[in-house]
C-alpha cells in the first residue's frame, strides 16, 4: 500500500456524509479550482450532484449550521444517498471564494450538476428548506423556479420566498435577473405593497408600505440598464401623482424611485415648488418624512428648515418619548434589555435629530426658532456638553455658524468632549460680520 504523500486530500466524516477537507497545497485560486473542477467530475461519472459548503473562521454562523442543518439525520441520510459533497475552507484556497463570488462571513451552499453550478443558498437554511431545495434540484428546479411556483397565489409567504431569490441573484451578481423578478414584485404586489425587510433563511417578519431600496439600488449601480425597466415604473406614479397630488404611499415611491435613477433633482423641484404654494401644502404633508429625510440626504438644509411646522413642538415631543422610555425602564423587570435599548435609541435619535433641525433652521433664516430649540434641548438634555458639540458640528454642516457655536464648542472641550478640528472649521467658517445671535 502506497503512503499518502504530505498534502494530499484527506476525507472527514462531518455533517453524517463525508466531506472532503481541502488539501494543504491548494494555497490559491487556480488550484482550488482544479480541485473544486475534479470532485464535481467525479460526482457527475457517478450520477450524482456535487454540494459544496464553504467555511471560514469569519463565518459565525457557519458552526451553528454544523450543528443544527448538516447534523440534521434527514439531512445525512439524503447527502449519502444522492449527492457527493465537498467542503471549501475559504481562509485556505485564497482566490476561488472571489472566483465563485462566495462571502466568507456568511454560510454558502453551492450544488453543481454536470460539472457546472445549478443553484446556490446563502444563508442559515433549515433541514427543512435544505431537503425542499435538494429534492428540486434533483427535478431539475433552481430556488428561483420554487419562489415562482410559490408566490402564484399571492401570499405572503410565497411572495417573501421570492425576494429571498433576490437578494441571492444581487449577491451573485446576476443583475439582469434580478431586475427582471424586482419588476415582476412591483407588478404583482401592486403599489405600496413591495416587501420591505428579507432576511435570508429566515420567514418575513413584517411587510410594510414602501419599496426595498437598497436592492433596486444596488442592480442599477451594477446593471445600469435596469433603468429602463424601473423608469416607467416611475412614469406611472408621476401620472397618478397628476391627478392624485396627495397619495402619499405614491409620493414616497416616487421620491425613493427618483432618487434610484439618479433623478433626486426632480424631487428637489417639485418640494420647492410645493413649498411656495399655499394651495400645494398637502402634498408635503401627505409624503410625511420622506420629504425631510431626501432634503437632509441631499444638504438642502434652508428648504428644510423653512417647512418645519412648530420645530419646538417636535423636540418637546422627542424628549417626551425619551422621558417614557426611561419610566419603564425604571419600572422594568431586573435585567430588561428591551427597554434598556429603547432608551439608548430614544437618546441617539435626539442627538442626531435636534442639531439637524437646529441647523436647518438657521440656514432658513428662522434665529428665533432655533434659539427656542437649542434652549429647551440643552435644558433637557442629560448630556449637554455632547449636545453642545453636536448642535455646533450641526451648524457648520449647514453652513451656518455663530459666533455662539464657538462658545459652546469650547465649554464641550472643556467638560471632555475633542473639538479642536470643530473649533478651526467653526472659525474659519465664521463670516466676518457674522449676524446676531
Amino acid at each position: 500500500m502506497k503512503r499518502m504523500r504530505a498534502g494530499r486530500m484527506k476525507v472527514v466524516a462531518a455533517a453524517g456524509a463525508m466531506l472532503v477537507s481541502t488539501p494543504a497545497w491548494a494555497q490559491f485560486g487556480d488550484a482550488g479550482w482544479r480541485v473544486l473542477r475534479a470532485a464535481a467530475k467525479r460526482a457527475d461519472e457517478q450520477g450524482k450532484m456535487l454540494v459544496v459548503t464553504f467555511s471560514s473562521p469569519f463565518c459565525s454562523e457557519c458552526p451553528e449550521m454544523d450543528r443544527t442543518t448538516w447534523s440534521d439525520e434527514r439531512v445525512r441520510a439524503w447527502l449519502n444517498e444522492h449527492a457527493k459533497t465537498i467542503r471549501i475552507d475559504t481562509a485556505t484556497m485564497r482566490g476561488l471564494d472571489e472566483r465563485l463570488n462566495v462571502r466568507s462571513t456568511i454560510p454558502v451552499v453551492l450544488i453543481m450538476k454536470g460539472q457546472k453550478e445549478f443553484d446556490r443558498f446563502a444563508g442559515t437554511p433549515d433541514a427543512d428548506d435544505v431537503l425542499e431545495w435538494f429534492e428540486a434540484a434533483l427535478e431539475g428546479k433552481t430556488r428561483l423556479d420554487l419562489a415562482r411556483e410559490a408566490s402564484l397565489d399571492g401570499s405572503v409567504a410565497g411572495l417573501s420566498k421570492r425576494y429571498e431569490v433576490v437578494d441571492q441573484l444581487i449577491e451573485v451578481g446576476r443583475y439582469p435577473e434580478a431586475a427582471d423578478e424586482l419588476v415582476w414584485l412591483w407588478n404583482k404586489i401592486g403599489r405600496g405593497q413591495i416587501l420591505s425587510r428579507i432576511t435570508l433563511g429566515a420567514a418575513v417578519s413584517r411587510t410594510e408600505r414602501w419599496v426595498l431600496t437598497r436592492q433596486m439600488e444596488a442592480v442599477v449601480k451594477k446593471y445600469p440598464e435596469a433603468v429602463e425597466l424601473f423608469v416607467p415604473i416611475r412614469d406611472e406614479l408621476s401620472a397618478r401623482l397628476r391627478d392624485q397630488p396627495t397619495d402619499g404611499d405614491a409620493r414616497h415611491e416616487w421620491i425613493f424611485l427618483n432618487d434610484v435613477l439618479g433623478d433626486a433633482e426632480i424631487t428637489a423641484e417639485w418640494i420647492r415648488a410645493a413649498s411656495e404654494d399655499p394651495l400645494r401644502q398637502d402634498e408635503l404633508r401627505a409624503a410625511g418624512t420622506w420629504v425631510s429625510g431626501f432634503l437632509k440626504e441631499q444638504r438642502e438644509w434652508a428648504l428644510l428648515g423653512s417647512l418645519s411646522v412648530d420645530p419646538l413642538a417636535r423636540v418637546r415631543n422627542q424628549f417626551a418619548m425619551f422621558a417614557s422610555a426611561r419610566t419603564r425602564l425604571a419600572n422594568a423587570a431586573e435585567g430588561a434589555g428591551r427597554e434598556r435599548r429603547m432608551v439608548g435609541q430614544r437618546r441617539g435619535e435626539i442627538l442626531e435629530r435636534v442639531p439637524q433641525l437646529y441647523a436647518s433652521l438657521l440656514a432658513a433664516g428662522r434665529d428665533q426658532d432655533a434659539s427656542k430649540v437649542a434652549a429647551y434641548t440643552l435644558e433637557h438634555y442629560d448630556e449637554p456638553a455632547r449636545m453642545k458639540f453636536a448642535i455646533a458640528h450641526a451648524a457648520w454642516i449647514a453652513e451656518s455658524v455663530r459666533p455662539i457655536h464657538i462658545q459652546w464648542a469650547i465649554e464641550a472641550g472643556e467638560a471632555g468632549e475633542t473639538t479642536e478640528g470643530l473649533l478651526v472649521r467653526l472659525r474659519r467658517a465664521l463670516p466676518d460680520d457674522p449676524p446676531a445671535d
